[in-house]
């Protein structure tokens, strides 16, 4: 007997028998000829399918796989009526209905994928967000959008009885393809909850995870049960030294805990002491820094970390025992005990300057403020209080706007003396935002930046020789560290940094406005003062900062890495 598979085809004489009967012989049918099959494969919205494979229902080895355009070329299929099979992952295989392919001739179809896959959800919160805030997300298909407990199962028919349901906090709602849909949270308490998309077919995608958050909560302790332990930690309780008379130590490396919390800054608390480690922080899944939770006598509720300013909302701050220590301390533990939280009305104003760099005397400065308050530009010598900045802003050399949020107001220059001056913001309440970068103020006709002018600024360690009359001003300034540096401020088309060069003086970067210009090596010899350190060549005739610093390099011949300066000479003459 012969079992018939229609990619297979018997080339010799047929033999049938037939019990009790005599044997008959047949004829060989002729071997079909063959023709082409081409077409396209479409997805959902018929949208062209790439990688789709395509074969004669029948004959795995007749195949193609659709291009970029869906499109495909089938040749050598066997002439007579065929069937074609599409298919593709996450997409329902596909029959066409049966076509007949002529000898030499092409035939042409069109075959349409039905997407198995589940819907898929996008836009959704990273963290987050406040109690009565919609949570928004959108849904690659038509269908509904579910937030519901973590506890819920993502099946159809729980999502929806959770969300019909008046004893649990759960909501849904009507979604269209690739619009977005959002969720009100009116009611709901804090907790975990999830957001699950179910399409036409009761298909569930898979869940992204929502904290809902209490906007008004100050504290978050140690034993909130929205905060998440990861590996060992001890707990101190009735020890009335902590914040709700609690605390927990991480004993293990990698140990960690996550702490949700909404707002615009944080301040973790916690226990330093001599056996105490480092601990690293994660803002929102980011890296941020490593603490050194060290000190030489307990204390507690120190402040282990402050996040600065943050965008206000849903926030998590990770903190993890990391399993290094500062040489002094004889052990690595770790220590949490609450979390401070701010809001964006709790919080200072945050002053902001438009533009950078030195302005010229009578220029006024544009600044603007996070908050409605009054902007100052005083000396940078000026206490950091509300008392002394008021009184240095009324004063020959300060200067104050009052500015709603986000406007930008004029603090004006005119009459003030040369030198450095920051810029500060204080709101209804009293609060002073943290001082801006200091400004120079410059005389644009000083030809000669001293060492000791006013307008320079110094950052590292830098020692002064003074009355030496080898010096421009009779004295200059040695950096003594690596990485020190200073800004000198001028206005004119050209200058020149003076100095010392001599065999104990090492390398310095150059930078004019902010970028890189060269390095230069100090090392002479023989000591000589007022040598042209640097020339900057011709440049745009206008105010520019030059920016010299140690970087910890010297010639070989030298014998130190120190850099010196002596003064800048501004040259404002073609």
């Amino acid at each position: 007997r012969q079992l018939y598979f229609p990619m297979k085809q018997w080339t010799g004489v047929h033999a049938l028998h037939i019990a009790n009967l005599e044997s008959s012989g047949f004829v060989a049918l002729p071997q079909p000829s063959a023709g082409t099959v081409s077409g396209t494969v479409y997805g959902p919205g018929l949208e062209p399918l790439e990688g789709a494979n395509v074969n004669v229902s029948g004959y795995g080895v007749l195949s193609v796989v659709t291009g970029p355009d869906g499109a495909f070329v089938m040749p050598r299929v066997p002439g007579g009526w065929q069937r074609i099979t599409a298919r593709k992952d996450d997409y329902r295989t596909t029959v066409s209905d049966a076509v007949y392919v002529e000898a030499g001739q092409t035939v042409s179809i069109m075959l349409e994928l039905e997407d198995s896959s589940p819907p898929v959800l996008t836009g959704t919160p990273a963290v987050g967000e406040g109690i009565g805030e919609p949570v928004q997300a959108t849904v690659s298909r038509d269908g509904w959008l579910y937030l519901v407990p973590e506890s819920v199962l993502p099946v159809p028919a729980q999502l929806e009885a959770a969300a019909v349901s008046t004893s649990v906090y759960a909501v849904r709602t009507g979604v269209a393809a690739h619009n977005p849909a959002f969720l009100d949270t009116s009611g709901f308490v804090e907790g975990r909850y999830m957001l699950y998309a179910v399409d036409g077919r009761g298909r569930v995608s898979a869940g992204s995870p929502v904290l809902l958050l209490s906007a008004n909560q100050s504290v978050v302790d140690n034993e909130d049960p929205l905060v998440r332990y990861a590996g060992t930690w001890a707990t101190t309780r009735n020890d009335d030294r902590h914040i709700g008379s609690s605390a927990v130590t991480a004993t293990t490396d990698g140990a960690s805990l996550e702490i949700p919390f909404y707002g615009s800054r944080a301040q973790l608390l916690g226990v330093r002491f001599h056996t105490h480690g480092k601990a690293a922080i994660y803002i929102d899944g980011e890296y941020r820094t490593t603490v050194d939770n060290y000190r030489a006598s307990w204390k507690a509720q120190e402040v282990i970390f402050d996040t600065g300013p943050l965008p206000e909302g849903a926030h998590i701050i990770r903190y993890e025992r990391i399993g290094e220590k500062n040489p002094a301390s004889s052990n690595y533990f770790i220590h949490f005990d609450a979390l401070r939280i701010m809001t964006a009305a709790q919080l200072p104003p945050i002053a902001n300057r438009v533009g950078e760099g030195p302005v010229a005397i009578g220029t006024p400065v544009a600044a603007a403020s996070s908050k409605s308050a009054t902007l100052y530009l005083v000396p940078r010598s000026t206490s950091v209080s509300r008392s002394a900045i008021e009184a240095a802003g009324a004063a020959a050399n300060g200067a104050s706007v009052t500015v709603t949020a986000a406007a930008y107001g004029l603090l004006d220059t005119i009459g003030f003396s040369p030198g450095l001056y920051s810029v500060y913001a204080i709101d209804a309440k009293g609060d002073v935002s943290e001082a801006l970068p200091p400004i120079p103020v410059i005389d644009p006709d000083e030809t000669i930046v001293d060492s000791a002018g006013p307008v320079v600024y110094y950052s590292g360690t830098w020692y002064t020789t003074s009355n030496d009359i080898r010096h421009i001003g009779n004295s200059a300034v040695t950096a003594m560290n690596d990485g020190a540096y200073v800004d000198i401020p001028f206005y004119g088309k050209r200058a020149q940094l003076l100095g010392i060069r001599f065999h104990t003086h090492g390398k310095a970067a150059i930078y004019i406005d902010g970028e890189y210009r060269t390095t230069v090596d100090n090392y002479l010899a023989s000591w000589k003062a007022q040598e042209v350190i640097f020339d900057t060549g011709e440049l745009p005739a206008g105010l520019h900062t030059i920016r010299y610093e140690r970087i910890g390099e010297k010639n070989p011949a030298s014998s130190d890495y120190l850099v010196h300066f002596d003064a800048l000479r501004a040259i404002n003459e073609p």
